[in-house]
């Protein structure tokens, strides 16, 4: 299904879902998007290591708040988990990855054009993706080195290793973006990137997947209630 639709019907259908699903505040309908769209993104084959990157930091904030809405200290201390916000939390990040998740980078950039984002944001965002992945590769790379020399073993030294790991990494990240400089400049780079925008636009059959998609969102939603 997603295969059939442009990123900009994907950004629509994503966006969507996610606002439906926060409004409603339905906790079956949120539990049956959650397997429809699990299905989905497994059919996308999405790497188990993006996956994990997207949804990891979310949950880390989402679990500690549940637990301290959860319990109760009056008469007698109670913990009761609150499964409304759990799934509509998880439904609506699962909505959003629908997105995310399946499009190219340089996609968000032609989609943040279309909604009408000045340039200068876009840009700074693109350049922050890319240093932020340099910056993660030389993370992996330096980490396994260290590692291989007996680093992190000791917890006397811990301190010791992960200040030189991250000032290696930031050391090495900046390098690295020098030398893409350099490279760019060997090959006639004269201070100035030109982007180049793709205008996305809404096509009969994406309006028709739309469609039909919404429909079964209020399908499961009256079926639910």
């Amino acid at each position: 299904m997603l295969k059939a639709i442009n990123p900009f019907e994907k950004f629509l259908m994503s966006m969507g879902t996610t606002i439906i699903l926060i409004s409603l505040k339905n906790e079956q309908l949120n539990m049956v998007m959650v397997v429809v769209l699990a299905m989905i993104l497994f059919f996308q084959k999405i790497s188990m290591k993006r996956l994990t990157f997207f949804f990891l930091p979310p949950l880390i904030f989402l679990i500690p708040t549940i637990l301290a809405q959860g319990i109760s200290f009056t008469p007698e201390v109670k913990f009761v988990f609150d499964k409304e916000i759990f799934f509509r939390v998880i439904a609506s990040l699962m909505a959003l990855s629908i997105f995310i998740l399946t499009v190219n980078v340089k996609d968000f950039y032609h989609i943040g054009l279309q909604l009408k984002i000045p340039k200068f944001i876009c840009e700074i965002g693109i350049l922050m993706f890319n240093y932020l992945n340099i910056m993660y590769v030389s993370y992996v790379k330096i980490k396994t080195a260290m590692e291989a020399r007996g680093a992190f073993c000791k917890f006397s030294n811990i301190y010791r290793d992960v200040a030189l790991l991250f000032s290696k990494v930031f050391l090495n990240s900046y390098f690295s973006l020098k030398g893409q400089e350099n490279a760019m400049y060997s090959r006639g780079y004269n201070d100035e990137i030109k982007f180049y925008p793709i205008s996305y636009k809404i096509t009969k059959r994406g309006i028709l997947i739309l469609a039909l998609w919404y429909g079964v969102i209020l399908i499961f939603y009256k079926v639910g209630l």
